[in-house]
């Protein structure tokens, strides 16, 4: 009999514009192919629905889609309490490597396990880490545009580097499209205001006649967001620096899209810094363009779904002594 493992991860809906909820997503769809063990999904938005399936399903481990702005009641110690002969995991987005190195459960709300997709990190006996997760690849094929289209996509707080980007595009390119898809986030941005001041900045920013800006808000699934990506020229993303902050998601929707991506060198992207004809700070993006997806190759494996999975395995052979 295969043993049960439960991933318990924020509801959809309304709250899909959400990156942590989309990640969640993502994983599921991944863990539930796993071959050796018994998934099954919990979204729900509360400590009592939780202790409900516990009980009902008697998993062997339960692994939580856990971020301190969509999901705070995950660390409600009283959850876990009346289940002390589960393996108990929380999902750590934003990582570093002092969290792996000082890890101690009273200092993360009594939690045991922490788990982390940063492979960055080195982890430990309680610290487990997994590669990075790329969603599923493009289905539409890419058509060359007469202008070269310079493509972001995310959520838009300032430290996004927008308006970097904007800037770049304006001082190397005559003639572009830079396509801006900039959601509304359920969490941080519902009203829109951090969207739509991005594309005032950089409508602001672009004076050429030849660029045009095209700048889009619907919430789109994860298909959607990749084939989208994958129509572009080249995917942009210029964060700040960002000290101590978790990987950014957004890249792996481009790797996955199959374009030439740039970055900056931003503490956000640490796990491309083996890879720097990719950052913007050693080349242009007209640069980059020529080179292609070359430099993203050896990414295309190690974040792949099987890679993942097999992170995953290791990690529950530990918690359960196989």
């Amino acid at each position: 009999m295969k043993h049960r493992i439960l991933f318990v991860t924020q509801t959809l809906g309304k709250k899909a514009a959400c990156g942590i909820g989309i990640i969640g997503n993502l994983i599921w769809e991944t863990l539930k192919q796993h071959a050796d063990y018994e998934f099954d999904v919990l979204y729900c938005d509360s400590v009592l629905e939780v202790q409900q399936k516990l009980n009902e399903w008697q998993p062997r481990v339960a692994i939580y889609n856990y971020s301190p702005g969509s999901t705070p009641w995950m660390n409600d110690r009283s959850m876990r309490a009346p289940f002390p002969d589960i393996k108990h995991v929380r999902i750590m987005h934003d990582m570093h490597q002092d969290i792996a190195t000082t890890f101690h459960p009273s200092l993360h709300q009594g939690w045991e396990y922490i788990l982390a997709d940063d492979p960055s990190v080195t982890g430990n006996e309680r610290v487990f880490i997994t590669n990075r997760l790329l969603p599923p690849g493009s289905t539409v094929e890419y058509v060359e545009s007469a202008k070269p289209i310079i493509g972001f996509q995310g959520f838009g707080p300032p430290h996004k580097g927008i308006a970097r980007l904007a800037y770049k595009v304006q001082e190397e390119f005559d003639e572009a499209i830079l396509r801006l898809h900039i959601p509304y986030g359920y969490f941080e941005d519902s009203a829109g205001y951090n969207a739509n001041t991005r594309v005032q900045e950089v409508m602001q920013i672009i004076t050429k006649p030849g660029i045009e800006v095209i700048a889009t808000h619907e919430l789109l699934d994860t298909q959607g967001i990749v084939n989208l990506l994958a129509q572009n020229t080249i995917n942009c993303y210029f964060y700040d620096y960002l000290d101590g902050c978790g990987i950014a998601s957004s890249p792996d929707y481009a790797l996955a899209s199959g374009r030439p991506l740039a970055l900056t060198r931003s503490h956000q992207f640490r796990n491309f810094w083996n890879s720097p004809e990719i950052f913007i700070e050693n080349k242009t993006i007209k640069e980059i363009i020529a080179q292609g997806t070359t430099p993203l190759e050896p990414y295309y494996q190690s974040y792949s779904a099987s890679s993942v999975l097999n992170d995953y395995s290791r990690m529950l052979e530990k918690l359960l002594g196989n």
